[in-house]
This record gives C-alpha cells, structure tokens and sequence, in this order.
C-alpha cells in the first residue's frame, strides 16, 4: 500500500476537475493534430486513427508504409525512445494491423511535438 499516493489523491482530483474535461479535450486534440494532420498526406508514412473529430481525440496511430510487421513497429517506438526520449507504444491491432500508438499528454509542448514530427520525417527519409 502506498500511503504517500493514497494521500494524494483528494488533490490529484481537484486538479484535474479544475482543468474540466473540455479543457482536457481540446489541448490533447490540439497536441495531436499538430503532428497528425501536418504528416498525414507525407508519402512513405500511414496515419491510421481517422481525422474526423468525432472518430477520434489525442491518441493516434501510425506506421512506415514499408515497416508493417510488429517487429518494425516496436523498432520504431524503441528508438523514438532511446534516442529522442520520445515514448510511444508499439501495437498489434485488428483490422490496421501493427502500429505505433502516440498519446500526448497534457504536459507535452508544442516543442515535444515538434521533435516528434522531425523525428518521423527523419525515420521516414533512412528507409
């Protein structure tokens, strides 16, 4: 049991109920289109998760057109993260297949984003 995050709590939910759920929803959108609608149409690169705002928020999914295997997809987020420090979750899913799955979080800058965004056009050009 842990005391210290049990006690916590009270506050950790003032802050958030402060935000307001429609705060919350509007910056992650914001985080996500700035690097999901900005690489959408770049060849060699598929955004998975619809751009219909009513389909989606801040989690989006995406994949190298030429790295479609689970293996590819887990080398991509292992070195999003060992060289950029950029964490991202690598995914098997039903119907698109395998994946990388990027949520953004409230405390992520406009300037995280950005490092995201060069970093996949980057990865992109090295295929």
């Amino acid at each position: 049991n842990n005391f210290a995050a049990t006690m916590t709590l009270p506050d950790a939910i003032d802050f958030q109920e402060a935000i307001g759920g429609a705060a919350k929803e509007a910056r992650l959108r914001h985080l996500r289109n700035l690097w999901a609608e900005e690489l959408r149409d770049m060849q060699g690169l598929e955004i998975l998760t619809p751009a219909d705002p009513r389909l989606s928020c801040g989690i989006t999914s995406f994949r190298f057109s030429d790295r479609r295997s689970m293996a590819d997809n887990e080398a991509v987020a292992r070195e999003l993260l060992e060289r950029l420090k950029i964490f991202t979750v690598a995914r098997d899913g039903l119907a698109n297949g395998a994946c990388v799955r990027v949520t953004p979080a409230l405390f992520n800058s406009s300037d995280d984003i950005a490092r995201l965004t060069s970093a996949l056009r980057t990865m992109s050009k090295a295929a």
